[in-house]
């Protein structure tokens, strides 16, 4: 696996971090019955997400965002790969 080296500054760090976990948070939010109280709370916690990037967050660069989306399939994989029964 390549490394990738990458500087960014905190603003682009919260922007990156908070969508990834968004992402995260909508896959299981998908999974769940829309009305019950943990769906509720993930969405708070997108919400918060979300509130926390537009008052922090900066627009990414394109190599930015091709990291994140490389990254976040790469996590996605990984934990696939550790769900008993499911395949990467």
């Amino acid at each position: 696996m390549a490394t990738v080296r990458i500087e960014m500054d905190n603003e682009q760090l919260i922007t990156l971090v908070a969508a990834m976990t968004i992402c995260f948070l909508a896959g299981i939010e998908k999974q769940l019955d829309g009305k019950s109280a943990v769906a509720g709370r993930i969405r708070k916690v997108e919400d918060a997400l979300g509130s926390l990037a537009a008052l922090n967050g900066s627009k990414l660069p394109e190599e930015m965002l091709v990291l994140g989306t490389n990254a976040y399939n790469h996590a996605i994989k990984y934990i696939a790969s550790r769900i008993k029964g499911v395949k990467a």
